[in-house]
């Protein structure tokens, strides 16, 4: 890895970028099955942390004036995953902050395809920060820039916009739920129109594991004051 990296600061051939992405992708899919076979051992899985070092290294030689720079979002997206799969998704405001404050970066000048899987990503920190405003800003662009025909990662986008959309009031139609296979949204939704507490809370309760894996039953249970409001106006 330190040989590539060496290697890569002194390519400036269209080709490298290539070599980039396979390197990044690669090494972050292997540490991941090379942590799952340390688990079933009894050791430390250590190899993604060790992998998200070497990419920061990686994003530091991207992070320069040059044709290179543009690399720089698709390594920042290996970062993220890797960050959120270990539970560390404190590291990456260091490098939110290098994307979005250093005048090297032009985010335009970025594939499009990145640019979603950023905004998806980012998106998703600011639904864990309740910074519902921008979480929709972020989630809505991942959206309709992401291909169409890609239902799976509509639908991966979904899971957190939705919730996102009921905090600030905006209820989905059923139809996109059942087009999504979301309907673990469906009752809530429900719930929301008719200003039923009850219902919210079963359907809360039903989908407790899965809203907990996901990260948006916190958010998902703060609605009962919209609930309640709704109730208010219906009386």
């Amino acid at each position: 890895c330190s040989a590539f990296l060496q290697e890569f600061r002194n390519w400036e051939t269209p080709w490298a970028m290539e070599a980039m992405h396979m390197v990044a992708l690669e090494i972050r899919l292997l540490a991941e099955k090379a942590d799952r076979e340390l688990v079933m051992s009894g050791k430390n899985p250590d190899k993604l942390q060790a992998a998200g070092s070497f990419l920061m290294k990686v994003f530091g030689a991207l992070a320069v004036k040059g044709p290179k720079r543009v690399g720089a979002l698709y390594v920042t997206c290996q970062l993220f995953k890797i960050y959120f799969r270990l539970g560390t998704v404190n590291l990456c405001r260091s490098v939110i902050r290098s994307i979005e404050t250093a005048r090297n970066f032009d985010f335009e000048d970025f594939p499009v395809k990145d640019k979603v899987t950023y905004m998806y990503y980012t998106g998703r920190l600011e639904v864990f920060n309740e910074n519902f405003l921008v979480a929709d800003q972020k989630l809505t662009y991942a959206l309709m820039h992401c291909n169409p025909q890609s239902e799976s990662n509509l639908r991966k986008i979904l899971k957190f916009l939705i919730p996102v959309k009921l905090s600030i009031g905006v209820l989905p139609r059923r139809t996109l739920l059942e087009k999504y296979n979301l309907l673990e949204y469906a009752d809530i939704v429900t719930s929301l129109r008719r200003g039923d507490l009850r219902l919210l809370k079963q359907a809360l309760d039903r989908h407790e594991d899965q809203l907990l894996k996901c990260g948006v039953y916190l958010v998902l249970e703060k609605l009962e004051l919209q609930v309640y409001r709704r109730l208010v106006k219906k009386m």
